[in-house]
């Protein structure tokens, strides 16, 4: 049964609760427009449920278009992290994990127990998460089953999905981690685990700070080891081994997991690039988490930007084109991406010619690249919108999300 409601009360999480409405099911199997559910899903999933207490069972995502581009590429192999290693440790050790929004089954009564689908966040599926295991309830993570899905093509697409994410990352954090790290009934590694995960985001922040203090803490302007040789080593040396190292084992193990060591060691080739997107959309996040902090002193609700679907599949490249997009951010978030892009290019060139600092360069190199790819990507897009090759944008904020909600 089709449901189109007439108003984005809730948005998402008010979508998922006028879907509960009309179904009658027990379980509740809930899949974004843009996934594909297996047709075998209930038959993988339904026998957990068998234990009273599992609430939710999750499978993994999977890329209609990962090849489409170097971007698409890129995201696949960050998702592929978050699922084929992060997911399942949590979920295996018995830390708790939480319900992406989509390609998950739900225990209804789980549902009604944890509070039901609340709309004072923009991730309403951590929040519920969190809710529900607190509870008492708990989740079952099998990778072994996946349903695909279409990742953003284009820049403006992604900033708006990281941006969501972030932001309501963050806002669940600010509402549920007091409540978690005072419970008196959660083991200590519960609430480590927990107070690591609702506050990662914070890290865009602290990319941006190091950003603006690259100039003094690589070139030793103000540094205590400023005549010392020994610290430029001991500084990049740490950097290398801290961000390079864990993050490229953490990416080639989750792709030998899935396509073998072959495809693992081949991921390497796309570190540089993933470093420089991570670093590139640091701006965009930061400006997430600091809309969060502020929404949370004004009691200001958050907007739900969806992120654009095109139906692109495959290696299909050029068979869409931007739609639906809002932009957020207008032309100054772009501008100031590519000012800092600028000023890490500086930065390489004092480098470079002074003979400053010289492991920083690879470094300097990501830093400047992220910046400006993400920059002029953006604004590329936004250039294509101007020239009238995309839909209104009012459109796209009158229009519901597409939520599938199935019962059984």
């Amino acid at each position: 049964k089709y449901i189109h409601r007439q108003n984005r009360t809730g948005y998402k999480a008010g979508a998922l609760a006028a879907g509960l409405k009309e179904a009658r099911g027990q379980f509740i199997a809930i899949f974004d427009a843009d996934f594909i559910p297996p047709t075998d899903i209930f038959y993988n999933v339904v026998d957990y449920f068998t234990d009273d207490k599992i609430g939710m069972v999750q499978i993994r995502w999977d890329h209609l278009n990962r090849d489409a581009s170097l971007l698409t590429q890129s995201q696949a192999i960050f998702l592929d992290g978050h699922f084929v290693i992060e997911h399942t440790a949590r979920n295996r050790s018995g830390r708790f994990m939480h319900f992406n929004g989509t390609a998950g089954v739900w225990r209804r009564t789980t549902i009604d127990d944890a509070g039901g689908w609340q709309h004072d966040t923009l991730t309403e599926d951590l929040d519920l998460s969190y809710r529900a295991q607190l509870k008492g309830w708990q989740f079952v993570y099998l990778p072994q089953f996946c349903a695909p899905a279409e990742l953003p093509p284009e820049m403006i697409g992604f900033k708006q999905q990281a941006h969501r994410w972030t932001k309501g990352s963050f806002q669940t954090c600010i509402k549920l981690l007091p409540r978690i790290l005072r419970s008196k009934h959660l083991p200590l590694h519960i609430k480590t685990e927990a107070f690591f995960h609702l506050t990662n985001t914070i890290v865009y922040p602290l990319m941006v700070i190091l950003t603006l203090l690259m100039y003094p803490t690589f070139f030793n302007v103000y540094g205590p080891f400023k005549h010392m040789p020994w610290a430029q080593w001991l500084f990049s040396g740490s950097l290398f081994i801290l961000a390079t190292c864990s993050a490229s084992t953490f990416f080639v193990f989750a792709q030998q997991e899935l396509f073998g060591k072959k495809a693992g060691w081949k991921s390497l080739l796309y570190l540089p690039f993933l470093m420089a997107l991570g670093v590139g959309i640091s701006l965009n996040n930061a400006k997430a988490v600091l809309e969060a902090i502020w929404g949370a002193i004004k009691c200001k609700p958050s907007e739900f930007v969806r992120t654009p679907k095109y139906g692109v599949t495959g290696q299909d490249k050029k068979s869409w084109r931007p739609q639906s997009i809002l932009t957020f951010s207008g032309l100054s978030l772009p501008i100031i991406e590519i000012a800092f892009g600028c000023y890490m290019f500086c930065c390489l060139l004092i480098s470079v010619w002074y003979g400053l600092g010289r492991l920083s360069v690879p470094f300097l190199v990501i830093f400047s690249g992220g910046y400006f790819y993400v920059g002029f990507t953006s604004l590329h897009a936004l250039y294509k919108m101007s020239r009238g090759e995309a839909f209104d944008p009012e459109e796209t904020t009158a229009t519901e999300p597409s939520i599938d909600v199935t019962s059984i």
